[in-house]
């Protein structure tokens, strides 16, 4: 044996028992660790079960005394019970609070490995059940880590010395017993060759094992290469075999023309071809022509060896002419005398992983809209507030003015015209919360085509003579569901949309109205809407329509087309909220230089209900004497309402400060006969200022006004008592009748 065998039977040595004690240690510890981590959760799940059982006793035997001390405010000897139970084994903290508030807290929170638990602290008075304060407890465990970081040491220090005995020994074995043979047998081995004749003997007294068998297999190794090679003939056959049935295409090609010279059944089905048919083609002949030029250009660089194979996506033109997306990965072959002339082309189909990813990002881009949406939303809710609020002002101060004058004084015409102002920059609020998907709106079976028409006679006199308007409705296309004044403005918008794409003010503008079954398939991908009946609005014009490009853009909030001061860009987007809200959709049908045309689909009703649309009016405003409590924290308001209210013979009091009202309610409850609250003010909302009222004086009338609110709805207010729900701006008439109503009703 040469020095370097020997070299390399020596390092062999080091290296198998190198990797004998390593595998040792390594099992040692993960079954040590294993077992400690069972026992340490079985230990901690016990200490910390221990602790919630504590925190449980304490609920059942002090909460109850707890609670009748903080009813009776004995703060002291509320104090000295949470100070008693503080002395419990790992109890760090106790707090009592009362409305969201710390009441009395003993202890501190030193850790933040802790354990906690809030009960409510019910008081029974009157044979009624009240939440008057939660108690929270906040137990530590950090006595129980450090208990178990002492067993944890304590079990590692004693298996480490196990584990390095056992592996001494295991090493000494090994060597004995095997690797003191492996060297004579790696020996022998390294200078047999292939002809030689030579027998590997072992000169040990069980000849039985697996090292006997090992030399049984150096000695009958020469004669099985010949078995070898009738082996190889078979896996041959069976390479031949998988290449044919493979689950994905696999192709042997030409290198220089691209020709297929053998190719499997996968591939011929990925692309529709038979395999006869394909080995009369090229790989350019199924190659879409978009993607043609970059495998060209990968070919020639591995003709050239300057790659040795590439993996790339692309897109084929099967048999029937539909396009096969495939994830292609070529890699050079090489033939006689390490020419290269063929090349392995394998072949995945990933047409429906391409479709899955274009559905995700049409699903991307809607989220990135909707994000959109939602910002413009909060912004036009603290618009709608403030404004609906400068609108009440506007409104009640001009009907008191109106009053105040004489019937035959010119001013009452103005005054008229400031309160149709008003009226109109109210409705422009409720547009501007359509738009933002923030209003709740009255909607309720009725028919499109009676709107339609309306629409368009008032429409005629505001377009120029040289519009001519062309109107196919019919008359029995149904009914639906939604806001009157919404379908009123899908018209309008759409109709000065039309207006604005017409050069110099010429052209058609054509309004139909039909009923119409939709199924599944006509319905564009991505609405929410359900197959059945439509009613279909469909509003074209002959103007200068538009290319694929605006097409995409045009129900973006704030996209237009128009001049600066010529259009906000909300008409369309405010449309498209509309539409969507009634469960619709809308199709768009445009070319450049023929016009457009707007499909608006809204669901029908399936059934006809009959609706009643009588309204009730009444010329005298109610009256009362009652004593009436107003508060705002705006001052205008503040003072309308007290003047509105005084005039209908009310006494009334008003209070600009939420927390003062709550204290002079409480001071004195039954002064106040009902309450008006506004919604958003400071230090307290009007929700809140009910809510405390009411926890004392459950009987106690409130009535909710709010220019808007985004944290409270019409039925979250009626959930907390309050009576009414009222959104401004409130005229005269409304308030008076509220009141009336709310009073009456009690």
């Amino acid at each position: 044996m040469s020095r370097n065998q020997h070299s390399d039977i020596t390092k062999g040595k080091k290296k198998i028992a190198r990797q004998l004690i390593f595998y040792i240690v390594i099992f040692s510890s993960l079954i040590t660790l294993f077992i400690t981590v069972l026992q340490l959760y079985r230990d901690y799940s016990r200490e910390v079960g221990q602790i919630e059982n504590q925190i449980e006793q304490i609920k059942k035997s002090s909460l109850q005394s707890l609670t009748r001390s903080l009813w009776d405010i004995y703060d002291s000897q509320l104090r000295l019970q949470l100070e008693g139970i503080l002395q419990l084994p790992d109890i760090q903290y106790l707090e009592v609070s009362t409305d969201g508030k710390v009441y009395v807290s003993v202890g501190k929170l030193q850790s933040e490995n802790t354990i906690s638990a809030t009960f409510p602290m019910v008081h029974i008075f009157d044979n009624k059940e009240k939440i008057i304060g939660e108690l929270q407890i906040v137990a530590t465990v950090d006595k129980v880590y450090q208990r178990l970081y002492n067993k944890v040491l304590f079990i590692l220090f004693f298996n480490g010395i196990k584990t390095f005995i056992v592996s001494a020994f295991m090493f000494f074995i090994f060597h004995f017993f095997v690797i003191r043979h492996l060297e004579k047998i790696s020996s022998h081995t390294k200078s047999t060759t292939y002809d030689s004749n030579s027998v590997l003997t072992m000169d040990r007294k069980d000849k039985n094992d697996e090292l006997q068998e090992v030399v049984g297999a150096i000695n009958n190794m020469r004669r099985n290469l010949l078995e070898s090679f009738t082996k190889l003939k078979i896996s041959e056959r069976r390479f031949r075999a998988m290449f044919e049935q493979a689950a994905i295409g696999v192709a042997q090609v030409e290198t220089k023309t691209g020709r297929f010279v053998k190719i499997n059944q996968k591939y011929c089905d990925i692309v529709g071809y038979s395999p006869k048919e394909m080995e009369t083609m090229k790989f350019q002949d199924i190659t879409h022509p978009d993607d043609l030029q970059t495998d060209l250009n990968n070919m020639n660089k591995l003709t050239k060896g300057m790659i040795s194979g590439f993996s790339v996506e692309k897109r084929y033109v099967g048999k029937d002419g539909s396009i096969v997306w495939g994830n292609l990965t070529v890699s050079h072959l090489l033939g006689n005398g390490e020419k290269q002339e063929y090349n392995l082309a394998i072949v995945e189909d990933i047409t429906g992983r391409k479709q899955a990813e274009a559905e995700k990002e049409n699903l991307e881009k809607r989220l990135q809209q909707a994000h959109k949406m939602e910002a413009i939303g909060t912004l036009a809710g603290g618009i709608a507030h403030d404004f609906n609020n400068i609108l009440s002002a506007i409104i009640g101060f001009s009907e008191l003015a109106k009053e105040s004058i004489p019937t035959e004084n010119p001013a009452q015409k103005d005054i008229d015209l400031v309160l149709k102002s008003s009226l109109r920059a109210a409705d422009l609020v409720q547009q501007i919360l359509t738009f933002s998907r923030k209003s709740d709106q009255h909607i309720e079976p009725l028919s499109p085509h009676l709107i339609v028409k309306e629409a368009l006679k008032m429409l005629r006199p505001s377009l120029p003579t040289t519009i001519k308007i062309v109107e196919n409705i019919d008359n029995d296309c149904g009914k639906i569901t939604a806001n009157p004044t919404n379908i009123h403005q899908i018209i309008v918008n759409l109709c000065a949309n039309s207006l604005h794409a017409m050069a110099e003010e010429k052209g058609t503008i054509s309004v139909s109205l039909e009923r119409k079954e939709m199924s599944f398939q006509e319905i564009p991908q991505g609405s929410t809407a359900s197959p059945g009946p439509f009613i279909v609005l469909k509003v074209t014009d002959t103007g200068c329509g538009m290319n694929e490009n605006i097409k995409k853009q045009i129900f973006e909030p704030y996209f237009t087309t128009k001049e600066v001061g010529k259009g906000t860009g909300l008409g369309l987007a405010v449309i498209h909220g509309i539409i969507e809200d009634c469960q619709g959709f809308i199709v768009v049908e445009s070319k450049l230089g023929e016009g457009t045309t707007f499909n608006v689909h809204i669901p029908a009703l399936k059934q006809e209900k009959e609706t009643s649309n009588k309204v009730t009016t009444t010329e005298t405003v109610p009256t009362g004497t009652e004593q009436i409590l107003v508060v705002d924290d705006d001052d205008a308001i503040a003072n309308l309402n007290k003047t509105q209210l005084e005039r209908l013979g009310y006494k009334v009091t008003s209070i600009t400060n939420s927390p003062d009202a709550l204290e002079k309610i409480l001071n004195d409850p039954s002064q106040f006969d009902l309450i008006i609250t506004d919604q958003t003010m400071p230090d307290m909302t009007g929700a809140e200022l009910a809510k405390k009222v009411l926890r004392i004086e459950p009987e106690m009338l409130f009535v909710l006004c709010t220019g808007y609110s985004s944290i409270i709805t019409e039925k979250d207010t009626l959930a907390i008592g309050i009576k009414k729900y009222v959104r401004k701006p409130v005229d005269k008439r409304t308030l008076a009748n509220v009141v009336r109503q709310v009073l009456d009703q009690e």
